[in-house]
Order: structure tokens, then sequence, then C-alpha cells
């Protein structure tokens, strides 16, 4: 009896020692090591997804450009070679999503429009490559905007901002000019008053570009809050939050002269450039350099405003883009994610002046502002920029489901009156707050 006791024991402990032995090696082998070197003796395949926007103009030199980028570096390696796919931007995250549940994405992933920076266990906390001296060299809204539960997973490349644009022979402000502004910022008391004041018969104070999403988010990102989840995907907005958002819109619907919901877009461009409207947005980039040189044909001399701010500390809106990496379920070795990370960090700093002369954005870094605009302008102070995730959500990469099939059309709801401003808030706070609590 003692004798099988003692053999059920050793059966026990041999087992568990097996058990223990494979599960650190399993742990060994999903842990990362960003002291790992690049073995010039191995030979690596790194495998790339960059999304391809629509571009009727330059989507031939848009690719070149970053085809040449990627050469930069495999120039200094004999031994890797990198596979670069241009993939239309509709079909990205998608596509995106599918790999990942197949357990095998791109080891370098770019959404060249988009903010969202976390996608599940199978990335890569790019964080880990960052020294601390080059952490502490980064400004507090990239950190944030590059972050998802407390740790960096993106490295930042460049922003996008949301403007209004202003006809300084329209626009009536007191006490101070349209210059002044644009290096100043403003507060939605100053612009309510702008547009009331500089409202004539036949030339409206304010034409807005869009009543939908891109207003939302432009108010949103005005209250340091752009995306309803913190970066660990917890609830960011109050109730008192989303009120603050619906009462900035009901004193805009209020404005006497504000075009009607229908009357947007191409009726509210060719206001502008004939110099009727004194203000026109919100703006995104690439409509902001048609806009602008449109503009200065017909003899205009346009200014660029920031959204207003609906605190004292000034927000703005801009969003990051960041660089992503990832690794796959079957294991590839730590010196091929060095390898893959190091080529992140290559992408990650050459491809702000790509999406500047392409998409209009604005280089992370560089002091430089796209199609000639003036620098030293409020709406491109990265330091106005929130210090939290722009589209964070409860589960990793579909954040931008959320505002399309939870928040968009409660608002649109709104907007259109249709809704109240009590029934928004209450009825956006309970869906976010169990999308919130609906998170595995």
């Amino acid at each position: 009896m003692l004798r099988r006791l003692l053999l059920f024991l050793l059966a026990v402990v041999v087992i568990g020692t097996a058990l223990y032995a494979l599960r650190s090696r399993m742990i060994r082998e999903y842990c990362i090591n960003p002291q790992a070197k690049i073995d010039p003796k191995q030979d690596y395949t790194l495998k790339v997804w960059i999304g391809k926007p629509v571009l009727p103009n330059t989507a031939g030199s848009y690719v070149s450009d970053i085809e040449d980028l990627v050469a930069t570096y495999t120039s200094n390696y004999t031994n890797i070679t990198v596979e670069t796919y241009f993939i239309p931007q509709l079909q990205l995250e998608a596509k995106l999503a599918e790999a990942i549940k197949g357990g095998d994405p791109p080891d370098i992933y770019f959404n060249p429009i988009s903010s969202q920076v976390f996608f599940g266990e199978l990335q890569v906390p790019f964080g880990l490559y960052v020294s601390k001296e080059q952490a502490a060299s980064w400004l507090p809204p990239a950190m944030a905007q590059a972050s998802a539960n407390g740790k960096i997973y993106g490295y930042p490349t460049a922003f996008y901002s949301r403007v209004f644009m202003a006809n300084p022979a329209r626009l009536t402000i007191e006490r101070v000019t349209s210059e002044q502004l644009a290096t100043m910022g403003w507060t939605w008391e100053q612009f309510y008053t702008a547009v009331e004041k500089s409202n004539q018969p036949g030339k409206p104070g304010l034409v807005l570009t869009n009543y939908g999403d891109p207003v939302l988010r432009a108010i949103a990102a005005s209250t340091g809050k752009p995306a309803p989840f913190d970066d660990s995907g917890r609830l960011l907005w109050s109730e008192s939050d989303i009120a603050n958002i619906a009462e900035i819109w009901h004193r805009l619907s209020s404005i006497q002269g504000l075009p009607a919901l229908n009357v947007v877009n191409e009726d509210c461009l060719i206001q502008f450039i004939q110099g009727k409207a004194a203000l026109i947005g919100p703006l995104n980039p690439q409509l902001t350099v048609w806009l602008w040189n449109e503009a200065h044909r017909k003899g205009l001399d346009p200014v660029l405003l920031p959204v207003p701010s609906a605190t004292e500390d000034q927000f703005t809106d801009l969003s990051a883009t960041s660089v992503l990496v990832f690794r796959q379920v079957s294991y590839q070795g730590h010196s091929h994610t060095k390898a893959a990370a190091e080529l992140a960090r290559h992408l990650g700093e050459g491809l702000g002046p790509i999406l500047s002369k392409h998409l209009a954005a604005i280089p992370y870094g560089e002091s430089y502002l796209p199609f000639g605009a003036p620098t030293g302008q409020a709406y491109s102070d990265i330091l106005r920029a929130a210090v939290a995730p722009y589209s964070y959500g409860p589960a990793p990469g579909v954040a931008n489901n959320h505002w399309a099939e939870v928040i968009n059309p409660l608002w649109l709801g709104y907007v259109t009156g249709k809704k109240t401003a009590g029934e928004f808030t209450s009825q956006l706070y309970t869906s976010l707050h169990n999308l919130a609590y609906a998170q595995p």
C-alpha cells in the first residue's frame, strides 16, 4: 500500500514538473525580450500592412514614397525582407480583425487615418522598445493617444486636426483679431458671439459642413474627452459630460441665420468661397487644403481657427495616428519581434512628412505645417491636444463600431429634433454604461 502511494506521489510530481516546464516554455515564448538582437546570420521576413486611402491624384506617389521609406530600412540589412501590402482603406480594419482571429496578423500595421492603437493580446506593446529618455521626450498628448491599458502600444507619427476656416473680412470679433485667435485659440462663448455679430441678411456668420459625426467628435474633443472610454476601456463620459455636449449643440443650433440641416456640404462651400459666410467648419485636413486653395484663388485671405474649447485648458481637436506591431500565434522568436519593432520605429519617424504631403497631416516632431499654412497656429499645437485616447472602446479594435452603431444614431436623433437633450443624454449614457460593463 505504501509503495503504491509513493509511486502515485512520484507520478504526480513528474507530471506536475512536466506541465510546469511546458507552461514556463509557453510563457517564455510569448514573453517579449526587448534586449534581443537582430541576428545577422538569420533571415527575416516582415509583413507590413498599410492602409491606402482614396487619393485620386497622388495614389501612385503615396505608395512609392512609402516603398522608398521601407527601402531605406532594408538597405541596412541584407538578411531582412519586407513584404509591403497596400490595402484599400475601407477593407483594412476588417482584414486585420480576420487575421487576428486566425492568429496571423501582419508584423506591422499602419492605418493612416485612424487613432485606434489597441487590438488585443497579439499586439506587441511598443513601449517595451522605447527608452526612458525617449519616452520622457514624448509630449503628453502623443503618449496618451498611443497608449492603452497603461502601456504604449503605438509609435505616434502624425496628427490630424479639425478646424474652422474664417474670412477675416466678414468675421466680427470683440477686442481681438482673427489672426490673434488663430494663435491663442478661443472658447465656445467667443464663438457664439462672433457668429451672431457676423450674421447679415444673406450672409451667414456660420455654415456647417456637417451636422453629424464630425460635429459631435469636434465638440467632444473640445471638452478634453474625445472618446467615451479611457485607455483601459472604462467609461469616461459622465452624464454631465454628455449634457455639456448637448448644450453646446443647443447653443449652436439656436444661432439665427444658421442654414437648415439639409443645406450643407457643397452649398456651404460655395457660400464661403463667394465671400458670403464668415466661418465654415468643421473641416477635415483634406477638405481644409482644397478650400484653402480655392479661397485664395478667389482673392480671399482665410485664417484657420481651432475648434473652440469647452474648458479653460484650451483643448483643440488633434488626433494622432500610430504605427503598430503584432506577433503571431506561431512563435517566431524574440529577434524577429525586435526586427519588426525596429522597422516600426523607422516607419514612425519617416511617415509624418509623407502623410503631410498626401493627407495634410501634421507630422509629429516637425515644426512645419502642410499646404503653406503659417506656423505657430493654435489648431496645430500638439500641447493643446487631449491627453486621452481618441478611439478606444471596451473591446479591442471596435471603437468605430460604437460610434456608428450606438453614438451616431442617438446624436442624429437629437440634432434632427426627434430626441430632447435630456433623452439624448440619458439614453447615450445608459448605452455607453452597458457597453463598458459588457467588456470581457
